[in-house]
């Protein structure tokens, strides 16, 4: 068996799975002349117990953040207790002395099913594809334990280099006892930070996730073309500011300390004389710190270079306006976290929604074994779309009525031809929408139906908008609400444009200091700006009314009497 049959055969699932059916078909030839046709049951065992040892791991995939891949978590560590030669012998030991005798089954006067031989045959097989498992991952390097599960010392031909080839590993993983691997099938594309080994650059990590818009997928672009490449796209994985920063600062960690690590190193290079052990070992080490900084100071550059990327520039303007609105529009700035994400591609799933957990680490430990209750933590997650700066933002939808608009689109025509000739007649724009409603405290809520906006020529108050589950209710809505505002102050209505508001105007009025500036907060004022538009104070006040912006409006308008009173 060449070395290239067991880097694509014996190193993957479907290699031990043909291998373990090798193993069956053993075990039947072996037993035909004692069990006759019973001993064919031990085939299709076989195939299942070439992968038992894997797959009695309990092991799942989870996506790395570090690494930005997906990767496999096991509950029983890699190669340990699964592949421990002791348990499969003792299984095969049992299946030779057999001391269980279980009654025959009669089905029919000449018809008997011997459930006893048919239960030890399959044994049998599952146990011979087990053995073979274990043969098929001593030429791995990292091998089976030999005296304990956990044991250092491992039993290795070493003739396979794992992450030569992609296939190679298939579902096993690493290979590490104690690690988790790769689901993905290409163990040398892992970001990792704290160490390992990696063979392409890290930008591949990321851009594997990036999407042409027509749905092809990109294969090894190199990081000078990547912004090139992938400018304006609408379908890839959203990568996180965050992320990005993390992994810089881990990596920028790592690098530190491997530089620090070549000093002795280098020491040793002086003080043996080449041909020593002492001196190769050293020589060795260096090799192995040198390719491991010069992978770290790739990989920081590549997440520097995708800092600056135009798509995932825009996804994270697209996560910041939306935690602006929810923590300030919405007054959800004293919640424990205010999430935005980004769906990878147009046509997601849309949603807002508050997990609260119980934390019972916050307080002290004699007050939660006294009976105390824990801290209630309240995260809130907003999913919206990669396009809702396109198709919300710029139509300035985002913030309607108190609440935040996760979606919308025009209304469809022929579902709601009366609404929208309704609409037309009014001058009101029909969406159909999916938008965020505040509950109680911390609650969030994700709502759908129609959003209608009429816009108004009055400075003060640019839109109205109402929303609602039909949409013929939602432009009644919007057009009463419209009718409504001729009660309104005239005063209100016809701001002059030149008109300021200035601290000044606070101080006189007796307006508090931080009750103006938390004020401001919620509304996106600038409270730090030397004057502001009075009509943008106009309009934070129908956002949030607040007493002290009333009594600034009212101080301004008297110093600049309205156009039409001077026209007159």
């Amino acid at each position: 068996m060449t070395a290239s049959f067991m880097e694509v055969f014996v190193m993957g699932r479907t290699g031990h799975h043909l291998t373990g059916l090798a193993a069956g078909i053993l075990t039947t030839a072996a037993s035909w002349h004692a069990f006759g046709s019973t001993s064919l049951t031990a085939i299709p065992m076989g195939w299942s117990g070439g992968s038992a040892p894997d797959w009695l791991e309990i092991a799942h995939a989870e996506f790395s953040v570090s690494r930005q891949k997906w990767v496999r978590i096991s509950v029983i560590p890699h190669r340990t207790v699964t592949h421990w030669w002791p348990l499969w012998l003792s299984l095969a030991l049992l299946v030779a002395i057999w001391p269980f005798h279980i009654p025959a089954i009669h089905l029919f006067a000449s018809r008997t099913i011997e459930v006893s031989g048919i239960l030890r045959m399959a044994l049998a097989g599952f146990a011979a594809g087990g053995i073979m498992h274990l043969l098929m991952d001593v030429p791995n390097p990292t091998g089976i334990p030999i005296l304990t599960p956990l044991a250092r010392s491992r039993w290795s031909l070493a003739l396979v280099a794992l992450g030569k080839r992609a296939g190679a590993i298939g579902r096993d993983g690493d290979g590490g006892p104690g690690r988790s691997g790769s689901l993905d099938g290409d163990q040398s594309t892992g970001m990792v930070i704290g160490g390992g080994k990696s063979e392409k650059p890290s930008t591949e990590n990321f851009a594997r996730y990036f999407h042409r818009v027509q749905g092809t997928p990109c294969t090894r672009p190199d990081g000078n073309h990547l912004a090139r490449q992938y400018t304006g796209v609408l379908s890839m994985k959203t990568i996180y500011m965050s992320n990005l920063n993390s992994t810089i600062k881990n990596a920028t960690a790592d690098l530190n300390e491997s530089i620090q690590a070549m000093v002795p190193v280098k020491k040793e290079l002086k003080t043996w004389q080449p041909g020593r052990p002492e001196y190769e070992a050293a020589l060795a080490r260096k090799a192995a710190l040198g390719s491991r900084i010069a992978h770290l100071k790739k990989q920081i550059a590549d997440a520097q270079r995708l800092k600056k990327h135009p798509e995932v520039l825009r996804r994270h303007k697209i996560c910041e306006s939306v935690e602006r609105l929810v923590n300030y529009g919405m007054g959800l700035e004293k919640a424990d976290s205010v999430n935005c994400r980004v769906n990878d591609a147009v046509g997601g799933e849309i949603k807002a929604v508050t997990v609260n957990t119980q934390n019972w680490n916050y307080y002290a430990k004699s007050y939660t074994k006294a009976g105390g209750f824990p801290k209630i933590e309240h995260d809130v997650i907003i999913v919206v779309n990669p396009d809702w700066g396109k198709q919300v933002y710029d139509r300035d939808l985002e913030f309607l009525g108190g609440m935040l608009t996760l979606s919308a689109k025009p209304a469809h025509k022929g579902r709601n031809r009366k609404a929208l000739e309704l609409a037309a007649r009014y001058d009101i724009d029909l969406f159909e929408a999916v938008w965020m409603r505040k509950g109680r405290g911390f609650q969030v809520s994700t709502e759908s139906g129609f959003i209608a906006v009429k816009r108004t020529s009055l400075g003060a108050i640019p839109s109205t908008a109402y929303h609602s589950k039909s949409a013929m209710a939602a432009v009644d809505g919007s057009h009463r609400k419209f009718q409504n505002i001729d009660h309104l102050p005239l005063e209100m209505r016809d701001v002059p444009v030149d008109a300021v508001a200035t601290w000044a105007d606070a101080s006189a009025v007796g307006a508090c200091r931080s009750g103006v500036i938390n004020w401001c907060n919620l509304v996106g004022i600038d409270h730090t700006a030397v004057s502001v538009p009075l009509i943008d104070v106009v309009r934070g006040y129908y956002l949030k009314p607040a007493p002290e912006a009333k009594a600034i409006i009212l101080r301004v308008l008297k110093a600049c009497p309205r156009k039409a009173a001077q026209a007159a």
